[in-house]
């Protein structure tokens, strides 16, 4: 098999999880296929490729997400020095806003919720922690549509309305002015019970590393009250920024320069975790990566 045929196959593979993902629970062989418009032999050729890898199962006839890649998703949420580094943040925005409090990374033209914190009511909204979800709708999908290339503004908004059709066509917001504003609100986008409001966390030079947002019932979050948690949301980006900074490799100075760990830390809460020891499994660690690129 030639390098084209080999990213070709990969690339079915990709998409195949990718719309499993979407579903709740399991889905049927021809579902499958109509959504992904794949020829019914070529996919079943494929999905008994993945079934023998354990990327996918069989429950009652229908297909499941297989347990390798719930071994892959436990050791990712482990490694993933992004959401350890989140994760104070969220749970210090969800005890001062009673609130859901969640963090979103953008992956080709999906966002992904890497972490979140629930808030204290009975009425949440229900995410899951690795979920694919549409750019085009929701406060945290339109900040990372908006701080995104402005090239790839229009492909990313049509994209994601293929991608996430049950959501209804909408008109694109003015995305320079969602950046001179410098944060999101969204009231019935994604549903019509939810409201919510995100902020960008950039990197030093100004590029999009996340969305983080608070998210809650309608029925309490009232435009008013959304906007009053601008200013926690933005100080947790600064903040979140400003430790991802500090956890990156620092050039060595002189002949055995050594980083200051009270100003590797400087950025997190008091009661956050301390840094493991590099290449230690668990969070926080050390050295964040980019989550897309």
């Amino acid at each position: 098999m030639d390098r084209s045929s080999r990213i070709g196959v990969l690339t079915k593979i990709v998409a195949v999880l990718d719309e499993m993902a979407k579903v709740e629970g399991a889905i049927g062989f021809s579902d499958l296929a109509s959504r992904l418009g794949i020829p019914r032999p070529t996919l079943h050729r494929l999905v008994g490729a993945m079934r023998a890898e354990g990327l996918v199962d069989v429950q009652g006839g229908r297909f499941v997400l297989g347990p390798r890649l719930v071994a892959w998703s436990s050791l990712a949420a482990q490694r993933s020095d992004l959401r350890a580094l989140a994760r104070p943040w969220l749970e210090r925005l969800t005890s001062e806003t009673g609130e859901t409090a969640a963090v979103y990374v953008r992956v080709a033209d999906q966002r992904i919720c890497l972490d979140r914190v629930e808030g204290k009511g009975m009425l949440r909204p229900a995410i899951r922690i690795g979920e694919s979800m549409p750019l085009h709708v929701g406060a945290a999908g339109h900040v990372i549509l908006a701080w995104s290339d402005p090239l790839e503004w229009d492909a990313l908004w049509q994209s994601s309305e293929r991608n996430f059709p049950a959501e209804g066509p909408v008109d694109p917001p003015d995305w320079w002015a969602l950046r001179g504003q410098g944060w999101v609100l969204s009231m019935r986008d994604r549903d019509d019970a939810l409201s919510s409001v995100s902020v960008p966390v950039l990197d030093a030079q100004g590029r999009l590393v996340a969305a983080i947002d608070v998210s809650g019932p309608l029925s309490r979050l009232t435009r008013e009250q959304l906007k009053k948690f601008v200013p926690r949301l933005q100080e947790a980006a600064t903040a979140l920024r400003q430790a991802i900074e500090a956890s990156e490799p620092q050039p060595a100075r002189g002949t055995r320069g050594a980083e200051s760990p009270a100003g590797r830390d400087a950025a997190l809460p008091e009661d956050a975790p301390q840094r493991r020891p590099w290449g230690q499994v668990g969070p926080p660690a050390p050295a964040w990566h980019r989550p897309h690129g």
